[in-house]
């Protein structure tokens, strides 16, 4: 890969004005990092279908299909700099590479999509540096950079902006003098009822203004404190812009007796409300900007000009021998999956299995209003046992090996449907002496004339992987890919125990109930074996 004459190929004007003398080194650079990105591409497909499906459902990550073509426009808006940098092969990339197989591997090994995703946007980045050289890398760090918002994150924190908002707009409700009543993340009016949904946590708007601000700051600010200083208020702006907004919902609500502000109205109300926030922020923003970024500012099409000085040549061997490394890093979470791949002969596990009633429960038929909301299962087992008037049901999500879409850990596996019940709370606890996930379901019920009534349910739940329980799913995938690292257990499954209670008061007696079945019960893990063997 010796550089050859720098001097521009005939019959090649386009990239002769473009690149000037720089256009053959920028033309094998631009086809080895093509090659390179189809390869990365190629070799990551379930997990780049996987983001692209994420970025179609959840319209908090809709942005994703805008974030390479907007990294590819930040560096065409700088592409007279193109022609001053000679384009080299740099071991560097192999740095961003080799993390992007670590993450693609573990990603595998765990079930963990968000590493995955994360890897597809590390490769992209790898290949640019490897391909077109550090000086590029200097040059156009933030576009590179920007690509991480191709990855779909920050879904872990739904629960946390939904219990902050339910909070704060009960507090400013009682402080307004309006009657209020919650039930977790139900709030009850005199006149209304609302609830406190994953739409309404905030975090679409926290996602798209973190967006947004990293595009504005980079077109914006050359110092670093007001980098720093947007970065921060892009945070701190939709979050409390959401407790505002949604709290206003409720006070419209309140005040028009439910005419307004409700349905359609509330969704109307919270995007203006957004928009005139994210474009106040933004005019303020714009107020203390260093650069000018309006289309009259954008520099036009270079002219043919010579460069500085020519580029001392590159060693062909020493560039030969980074791309192939790079190749090799690409190729190898591939490998290393295939190597540790479960057995996908194993049989399928019973579909007729019964679970005998410990020793002074009956066994009843479970309830038909609660079901978890499990993906990708083999099997999926559901019992009702009664002692002394009090229900427990167990929900056994079974999967006799784990796989993509088909992982116990799996951030779309869910404790509620959304439908008749929707999660109030959630904690951690230990419960028959493991540590569990504790989860308070809410279905709220309207009365004429007598306001709403709430039914709820506490569901105590595990994941099994590896022959071990967690009661978190990151601990879970951890201990899936010890198994098939060392040979272990390739079984998995989701334990749900789950009992209803009608008030608050109730609730300590649920929690007693679900704490002796377990005692009566025994080890939980005792069917799972039993079952893993038939």
């Amino acid at each position: 890969m010796t550089d050859q004459s720098l001097a521009p190929p005939q019959g090649s004007s386009l990239p002769e004005g473009f690149f000037g003398e720089a256009w053959p080194a920028w033309r094998r650079t631009i086809w080895s990092m093509a090659a390179l990105a189809v390869l990365a591409l190629g070799l990551q497909a379930p997990a780049v279908w996987d983001m692209i499906g994420v970025w179609i459902s959840s319209p908090t990550y809709n942005h994703g299909f805008l974030v390479l073509p907007a990294s590819l426009w930040f560096v065409w808006r700088k592409r007279a700099e193109l022609r001053e940098i000679a384009p080299r092969v740099s071991f560097w990339g192999l740095a961003p590479l080799a993390l992007a197989a670590a993450l693609a591997t573990l990603g595998g090994l765990m079930g963990a999509a968000i590493f995955e995703h994360a890897a597809v946007a590390f490769s992209l980045m790898g290949v640019a540096i490897l391909a077109a050289g550090s000086e590029f890398a200097r040059r156009f760090w933030f576009p590179l950079a920007f690509l991480i918002f191709l990855v779909p994150f920050g879904d872990e924190l739904t629960p946390l902006l939904q219990e902050w908002t339910a909070d704060v707009s009960v507090w400013l409700l009682r402080a307004s003098g309006v009657p209020t009543y919650r039930e977790g993340i139900m709030i009850e009016l005199p006149n209304a009822l609302f609830e406190v949904a994953e739409a309404c946590a905030g975090l679409r708007f926290l996602i798209a203004m973190m967006v947004v601000a990293a595009a504005f700051a980079h077109l914006s600010y050359n110092r670093l404190w007001k980098w720093a200083l947007f970065g921060i208020l892009a945070v701190v702006v939709p979050v409390g812009a959401n407790f505002l907004r949604a709290y206003g919902i409720m006070m419209i609500a309140h005040l028009t007796d439910g005419r307004v502000a409700a349905g359609v109205d509330h969704l109307v109300y919270g995007w203006v409300f957004f928009s005139a926030v994210m474009l106040l922020l933004l005019w303020i923003g714009g107020r203390f900007a260093d650069l000018k970024w309006d289309a009259a500012s954008v520099p036009a099409a270079p002219q043919p000009a010579p460069v500085a000085a020519a580029p001392a040549p590159q060693d062909s061997r020493k560039a030969w021998a980074a791309l192939s490394l790079g190749a090799l890093l690409l190729a190898t979470p591939t490998a290393a999956l295939s190597i540790t791949a479960p057995d996908r002969g194993l049989f399928p596990p019973p579909a007729d299995w019964v679970l005998a009633a410990p020793a002074g429960w009956a066994s009843v038929p479970p309830a038909e209003d609660w079901t978890p909301h499990l993906q990708g299962l083999d099997r999926l087992y559901r019992f009702g046992f009664m002692k002394d008037g009090a229900q427990v049901d167990l929900v056994i999500g079974y999967y006799r090996y784990e796989r993509p879409g088909a992982e116990a850990g799996q951030s779309t596996n869910r404790f509620e449907d959304d439908d008749i019940w929707v999660r109030s709370r959630q904690a951690r606890a230990e419960i028959g002496g493991l540590p569990s996930r504790l989860e308070d379901l809410s279905h709220a019920r309207i009365h004429e004339g007598r306001g709403a009534s709430f039914a709820s349910r506490l569901v105590a739940a595990w994941y099994w992987t590896g022959g071990e329980f967690s009661a978190d799913a990151r601990r879970a995938g951890l201990n899936a890919m010890t198994a098939r690292l060392t040979g272990g257990p390739q079984e998995a499954a989701i334990l749900a125990l789950s009992t209803p209670y009608a008030r608050p008061a109730d609730r300590a007696a649920a929690l007693a109930a679900l704490e002796e079945f377990l005692k009566d019960f025994g080890p939980l893990d005792a069917p799972l074996e039993a079952l893993a063997s038939r």
